[in-house]
């Protein structure tokens, strides 16, 4: 039985022994420019709660390119050939029912304490398997997604949004998702998921 870190609930499920991970979606990022490392551990003590810690560990690497001859046409019209590539730790946190999520989100600082948040946020979000019958520990897709400075503006800690319908789409990004598609016993220390685009 899974106790859900919001609170929401518990779920009883049944693990087949045999099951193992997949080899897979266990490399934790590259670069110099670590934004957020996670709590190494939680009590039920503010600000150590589990359910107080919306964002997880995370690395973002930004990669540039000085020839952009290889990118179509449709990238090049909106990017000079700059990358993101951001990648989440999915530790055990259990983000809710199914369909629950955490991620981090950026947004742009006009000076070490100021944020400005004019044109909104850039955020990535890994939720959980919501198919009927799958665990909590099942990952379900990555949402690459444009927060509105109306919807979420810091340093309000939360806001009310779903993650597939604010999700960036389109040619232009060449979104790539890892894992792509929902994965089994993803939300245990060691896996993580990562998005990259222009």
């Amino acid at each position: 039985m899974f106790a859900f870190t919001d609170g929401s609930g518990v779920q009883l499920n049944h693990i087949a022994f045999a099951s193992t991970p997949h080899a897979s979606n266990n490399l934790p990022g590259s670069g110099t420019n670590t934004l957020t490392t996670a709590p190494s551990s939680f009590t039920n003590s503010s600000p150590y709660k589990v359910s107080e810690q919306y964002c997880i560990g995370s690395n973002l690497e930004l990669t540039g390119t000085s020839d952009t001859s290889g990118l179509s046409s449709t990238i090049t019209s909106w990017s000079d050939g700059y990358k993101a590539k951001v990648t989440l730790s999915l530790e055990m946190i259990l983000p809710g029912a199914a369909g629950g999520w955490r991620g981090i989100c950026m947004v742009y600082y006009t000076s070490q304490y100021v944020m400005d948040n004019t044109n909104g946020s850039i955020c990535f979000a890994a939720q959980v398997d919501a198919t009927t019958g799958s665990g909590p520990i099942n990952f379900g897709a990555g949402h690459l997604m444009s927060v509105a400075s109306s919807t979420w503006q810091p340093p309000t800690t939360k806001a009310s949004i779903q993650p597939s319908s604010a999700a960036l789409t389109g040619g232009k990004y060449d979104i790539v998702y890892a894992p792509s598609s929902s994965t089994a016993f993803m939300y245990t220390e060691g896996y993580f998921a990562t998005v990259t685009w222009y």
